[in-house]
């Protein structure tokens, strides 16, 4: 891998010379990373997972008792959700550090510290690239409204919405590769993250972004039947392990985010990263598990 400190310009070049990220085999080197650090990486992620399931917890107790309990739910679950995003900053930190380290590195530790500050930084100056294009397309929007209403039809509103929502998608996916930089203590830059995306941006999107939302909608829609069953049947014991499940689910969610954008980071920046089977080659040598057949 480059060492920490490295241009980005050189990065890019290399990453200009890669071929297209592997979707499928960056999906089954993020498992097989799971399955040999699942205990260090369950450790990390106990603090989260609490903030997460008081949160679901309060949503499965507190609803539908009137209107003040719905405010006060309302500002519990902001406080457990900006601790919960406070909690998920050092664990995605130690994440990356643990993917994309060298096998010679020490194991990284689970702490609040300057790499966390710049973490934040970098998530901060992602979502400021998104404050002006919304303003311009937001604020006249606003005016114009009325008037479109009476020409356009409603379904031509939504899929507005769809169309930008899309490309919000496809843009954090390119932005976000500077989040392993920062864990790296590498440039950060977003802009540069940008470049270094070039070429994968739907293969970024597809990585990163779909194994964290699949299992939350797949595993809602299934315990969709179920829950209110349980939660009459067997109050509030019942009412807990759904909002256990949630939680887990949720914490499941984040980490198929974090991995994978770890792995397509060390398979665009490293200079081993040269050939379709370098990265399935790489994670195998560093957590010594094999991923599976080299097939694509």
């Amino acid at each position: 891998m480059l060492e920490p400190g490295s241009g980005w310009s050189e990065r890019i070049d290399m990453a200009q010379q890669h071929e297209r990220l592997p979707v499928w085999r960056t999906w089954r080197a993020a498992i097989a990373f799971l399955r040999a650090d699942g205990a260090r990486v369950a450790v990390w992620c106990l603090l989260p997972f609490i903030f997460l399931l008081a949160t679901n917890i309060m949503a499965a107790t507190m609803g539908g008792q009137g209107r003040e309990a719905l405010l006060a739910l309302a500002k519990w679950q902001t406080l457990c959700g900006m601790l919960a995003g406070l909690a998920w900053v050092p664990v995605a930190v130690c994440v990356h550090r643990a993917v994309g380290a060298p096998p010679e590195a020490s194991a990284p530790r689970l702490a609040f510290d300057r790499r966390s500050l710049r973490y934040i930084w970098t998530l901060i100056k992602i979502g400021l690239m998104f404050v002006l294009p919304f303003l311009l397309v937001a604020i006249p929007g606003a005016f114009m409204m009325p008037e479109l209403a009476k020409v356009l039809p409603y379904w031509s509103f939504a899929a507005i919405s769809v169309f930008f929502g899309l490309a919000a998608a496809l843009a954090v996916a390119r932005f976000s590769l500077a989040l392993p930089a920062a864990a790296l203590d590498r440039d950060a830059s977003v802009l540069a993250a940008w470049d270094v995306g070039k070429g994968n941006t739907l293969r970024l999107t597809l990585v990163a972004m779909v194994p964290a939302l699949v299992p939350g909608i797949a595993v809602g829609f299934a315990l969709a039947p179920f829950v209110l069953v349980l939660e009459k049947a067997l109050g509030l014991p019942g009412q807990l392990m759904v909002a256990t499940v949630r939680a887990a689910v949720e914490t499941a969610a984040v980490l198929l985010g974090i991995v994978p954008l770890s792995l397509s980071y060390l398979y665009l920046t490293s200079p081993e990263a040269s050939g379709q089977a370098a990265l399935v080659e790489q994670i195998e040598a560093q957590v010594g598990t094999p991923v599976g057949s080299p097939g694509s």
